[in-house]
């Protein structure tokens, strides 16, 4: 999915100087069950915090 990271890095921009306090992350991973699974549970925890 690397043709939408420099659209996913302008939004993220976007909203920070539009005062959205936003958390933004990449990883090196694909997009495919092996990221998902490491990012799920850690995203997660994140959003219900």
């Amino acid at each position: 999915m690397d043709f939408l990271l420099t659209s996913n890095r302008a939004m993220a921009a976007i909203m920070r100087e539009h005062g959205y306090d936003i958390t933004y992350r990449e990883s090196g991973g694909a997009h495919n069950y092996t990221t998902w699974r490491n990012a799920c549970i850690p995203t997660l925890e994140h959003l219900f915090a």
